[in-house]
């Protein structure tokens, strides 16, 4: 599944959305969004690996407890 970061954003039903960036490698990076989710009442967090040719590929996305 591949995304862009409008995408993610703009559709998505998470709020307080908070984005961690970490250099993966030199093709790419790890992002990663932690947010409420209102539909669970939990915080979500979602993992996506951007590379530098642009696509943003989604990773994994889940609940914490």
């Amino acid at each position: 599944m591949t995304w862009n970061q409008s995408t993610i954003i703009e559709d998505s039903n998470l709020q307080n959305i908070r984005t961690k960036s970490t250099t993966y490698n030199e093709y790419g990076s790890i992002y990663c969004i932690a947010a409420y989710n209102p539909q669970t009442d939990k915080q979500t967090k979602r993992t996506f690996y951007h590379s530098y040719s642009g696509s943003l590929n989604y990773i994994e996305d889940y609940d914490l407890q």
